[in-house]
């Protein structure tokens, strides 16, 4: 039987996410079901293991979601992104330097990934680990959001995202390309309309970026339906429940 991760607190922000972390069976997804129906104020997200759940849920459960995915191939190698411009409909602020599009590491989808100028230097360079932190804002409010990380540092949690509401998911190994032992991801979808997502280094490793993917709808999904997804299909994911603030 598939295992899920679940969470349920009332806080919004999860300091202590991976170590409060519990496997339970997918049986137990009717009780999260009857929860979601109950009627109380609560709030919901999906927090992703993997690229191909996170994907699959936006393209085969929630169908209605417009999703776009930035993977920094439609422009030169060398392309500089400077903080607080926007780029794709996409502002980018980082807390030293400037973005820049490389095509020097391993990216899920070639030629190019995201990497940052060193401190203004205009060579590309790994986001530092405690030191660097980029944030994407949207023009338009999304529910989803996921990215892939090309680092050696592969633990659960090694890296988070962050939304402008607070809601954080961790990184979970994934590799790269087929057979590497490199790669992370982290992906959620949320009942919560947010418009910003800071990527932030609990482990010391270097990384890049690649395949910025989010998505957003017109209508936002209620967290039963959002629940409801875990009882038809077994995606591999976290779900973080938690009493809306």
């Amino acid at each position: 039987m598939d295992n899920i991760l679940v969470k349920i607190t009332g806080e919004r922000n999860m300091n202590n996410l991976v170590s409060q972390l519990k496997i339970i069976p997918l049986a137990i997804t009717p009780l999260l079901i009857l929860l979601g129906l109950s009627g109380k104020a609560w709030a919901a997200i999906i927090i992703f293991e993997s690229r191909a759940s996170f994907n699959e849920a936006i393209d085969d459960r929630f169908p209605s979601l417009i999703k776009q995915v930035e993977g920094w191939d439609t422009v030169p190698a060398g392309t500089i992104i400077p903080s607080g411009t926007t780029f794709n409909n996409i502002k980018y602020t980082l807390t030293r330097g400037d973005a820049i599009v490389s095509d020097g590491g391993i990216p899920v989808s070639p030629p190019n990934d995201l990497f940052f100028t060193n401190a203004g230097l205009p060579f590309p360079d790994d986001f530092l680990p405690t030191r660097d932190t980029i944030t994407f804002s949207f023009e338009e409010s999304i529910i989803a959001f996921g990215i892939s990380f090309n680092t050696f540092a592969t633990q659960t949690g090694d890296y988070t995202i962050t939304t402008n509401l607070g809601d954080v998911a961790p990184s979970f190994f994934e590799p790269s390309i087929p057979g590497a032992t490199t790669g992370a991801f982290a992906g959620l979808i949320s009942d919560s309309p947010f418009n910003a997502v800071t990527i932030d280094a609990i482990a010391f490793a270097r990384y890049g970026l690649d395949d910025l993917t989010f998505a957003r709808s017109a209508s936002v999904p209620e967290p039963s339906s959002i629940l409801g997804l875990l009882s038809i299909c077994s995606l591999g994911l976290t779900l973080k429940r938690k009493k809306r603030a």
